[in-house]
């Protein structure tokens, strides 16, 4: 009898205990939450700021750089006096480890007198003095002489025409120009055939070296791209003709890039730098 109470008393409990909760409200279901996805930041567009365009007279190229296949990079460098002539060219080779330089001085004329090199430690290598006429007709061979400060150095003589155009640099070489003053053949006068209409094309953009002032035969000698010419720029490697310079130009018409390929199938591409004067 008394488990029966206590029974009795189990199922009352639980039963005031269930009408309890049904009377205290309803249930809320839980809403599942939905993942957020993470937002990919958008990387700004950096607006490209186009290429200020000078006065063609006031470039002056200050760097020329030719990669020459994979490896190979030789850079030119060109800085000026305050008359705007070429004080110092600096080359340097990164294949052969070549440095060099050379410093120059000039008259009154604005025409290179003196030519000193200059290796990469500064030590002084040969001079050579130039000496200018007027004989276009018979070049004048070069000579042992002695710069003013008593140091061994060799004369070139250096024809040029009324306008001021080398036509012979010693008597190891000579230019020949058509009509518009493009050079048209630089090398040895004995193997220049005045009958033969060297293949030379050139473009009709400024040349980098256009506002350089003074005569210098340092264009003939060394800058290979611009042998004796700032008229124009010279498409054909060659004065036979045969390789060509591809070109791209800035906004004032002055070489901005070009490449060719070699005839050993290397690919040369060149770039150039220019100060605003």
């Amino acid at each position: 009898m008394k488990k029966t109470y206590s029974l009795l008393q189990l199922l009352f409990i639980v039963f005031l205990t269930v009408q309890s909760c049904s009377k205290g409200g309803t249930v809320t279901p839980v809403t599942p939450v939905t993942p957020v996805t993470p937002i990919t930041p958008v990387t700004p567009v950096i607006p490209v700021t186009p290429e200020e365009t000078f006065a063609p007279e006031r470039y002056f190229v200050s760097r020329i750089t030719t990669k020459i296949g994979y490896s190979r990079t030789n850079v030119e460098e060109f800085v000026y006096d305050d008359k705007k002539r070429l004080a110092e060219y600096r080359s340097r080779d990164s294949l052969q480890g070549v440095y060099e330089s050379y410093r120059y001085t000039y008259d009154d004329q604005n025409r290179v007198v003196k030519s000193a090199y200059f290796t990469v430690n500064g030590a002084a290598g040969e001079v050579k003095l130039y000496s200018y006429n007027n004989d276009i007709t018979t070049p004048t061979k070069g000579y042992p002489a002695t710069t003013d400060d008593g140091k061994a150095a060799y004369m070139w003589p250096v024809s040029l025409t009324a306008t001021n155009q080398i036509i012979f640099l010693g008597d190891l070489g000579m230019c020949s120009y058509n009509a518009l003053g493009q050079t048209v053949y630089f090398g040895a006068p004995t193997l220049f055939d005045p009958a033969y209409a060297y293949p030379v094309s050139y473009d009709n953009k400024n040349n980098p070296f256009k506002n350089v002032i003074g005569i210098n035969p340092h264009y003939t000698c060394f800058i290979n791209n611009f042998p004796t010419n700032t008229i124009n720029n010279r498409l054909s490697l060659k004065f036979s003709g045969g390789v060509q310079l591809n070109f791209t130009y800035n906004g004032a018409d002055f070489p901005k890039s070009a490449w060719y390929t070699d005839d050993t199938g290397f690919k040369h591409t060149i770039t150039y730098e220019y100060a605003i004067k």
